[in-house]
């Protein structure tokens, strides 16, 4: 894996996301992780750091096998998840895993596989470009990252059964994009139970066409 300088995303910008979405609820406590791919590697929030108040000196350096580099304290544990993703998809640039309420509710009642949540705002669709649900795996497990890494370059959003979603893109505001638009999409689908009329088929695969042919 080669890293290329981006001058789309920084450091200062994945903190201020970080900080951001953790206040809106995405990544309660120090649960969550997130990282961006830089010239010299990836930088990952450390382990049990709290992203509401996420500092600079809180990211660690890694390289492509995940041996720090530079930074303080141990990167995340799930920090071969977000290798995976780097691996699997070289123009991906960001990736967040966070625990997004309202999508981890929606997840346990409905089926794994592609698209599992019904579509209910067309911009779910146009600003989220493949979305698969899993079975649970333990967090920072092997397996998991292994799972993940066959997935990433298909699917920009990865939902994890009983733990939370993967979303990666090409900007940091694409990935967070994502996950805001599934956890809205997720809390439209329980506020409106199981007689809510979704986005039929037919339009959806219009809008995927529409939008998903030059991404």
């Amino acid at each position: 894996m080669r890293f290329m300088l981006d001058p789309t995303v920084s450091r200062e910008e994945l903190v201020e996301y970080c900080r951001e979405m953790a206040r809106q609820g995405y990544a309660p406590a120090s649960g969550g992780n997130a990282s961006i791919k830089l010239r010299e590697g990836v930088w990952i929030t450390a382990g049990g750091s709290v992203l509401k108040n996420l500092s600079l000196n809180e990211l660690i350096l890694v390289d492509e096998d995940g041996k720090r580099l530079k930074g303080n304290g141990s990167p995340s544990k799930e920090v071969l998840l977000h290798l995976a993703v780097y691996k699997a998809n070289p123009k991906v640039k960001a990736v967040f895993h966070f625990h997004p309420p309202y999508t981890i509710a929606a997840c346990a009642l409905i089926e794994e596989g592609d698209d599992p949540i019904p579509v209910f705002v067309p911009t779910y669709l146009m600003r989220v470009r493949g979305v698969k649900l899993l079975p649970y795996y333990h967090p920072g497990s092997i397996e998991l990252s292994q799972k993940i890494a066959s997935l990433a370059l298909d699917y920009q959003v990865i939902l994890l059964r009983n733990h939370g979603l993967v979303s990666s893109g090409e900007t940091i505001i694409k990935a967070a994009q994502a996950i805001e638009e599934t956890e809205g999409n997720a809390r439209i689908f329980l506020l409106a139970g199981s007689s809510g009329r979704a986005i039929a088929e037919k339009y959806c695969r219009e809008l995927k066409k529409k939008y998903w042919l030059n991404q």
